[in-house]
């Protein structure tokens, strides 16, 4: 199947519908203000508040990021080592947090987590990067394998 007609057919859609939901609970959020877990607020920097680049800076890295590291997750989902919900989960977040970002000039956070503030997005991020991670070690502790197979063999 070719890269393109791959894409659209398995990532793009589950990737849509990711970014929907946060943009979508976001908007819910602030509608519904402060009630429990529910915390609304703007984290214009990164790594939940911790850093604080100039906002062109931040957009760049953040576009890079989300064809570096959806480019490499859609590679090993076309491969097999991955299933195709992490480079959804992790394309759809990270477009979406953009989105927020170019459009607002922040990333609107609002379930509260202990001292931590958190969206839909970060949640799909974390999931997807765990995805990914657990995938990639699974699929290079079975070539590793399949090599020490393959020299006892001899």
């Amino acid at each position: 199947m070719r890269a393109a007609v791959w894409m659209r057919s398995r990532v793009v859609p589950l990737a849509v519908v990711v970014g929907c939901a946060d943009l979508v609970t976001k908007l819910l959020a602030v509608a519904i203000g402060r009630a429990g877990p529910i915390a609304p607020a703007a984290n214009p920097g990164l790594a939940l508040g911790a850093a604080q680049p100039p906002s062109p800076l931040i957009g760049v890295l953040a576009g890079a990021a989300v064809l570096g590291l959806g480019g490499f997750a859609v590679r090993c989902a076309r491969r097999g080592e991955v299933a195709c919900w992490v480079p959804s989960l992790l394309i759809g977040g990270a477009v979406a947090n953009l989105l927020d970002r170019l459009v607002t000039g922040a990333v609107h956070d609002f379930l509260a987590v202990g001292p931590i503030v958190l969206n839909l997005a970060d949640l799909a991020i974390a999931a997807g990067m765990l995805g990914l991670v657990a995938g990639v070690a699974r699929g290079s502790t079975q070539s590793h394998s399949t090599v020490m197979e393959a020299s006892v063999e001899a």
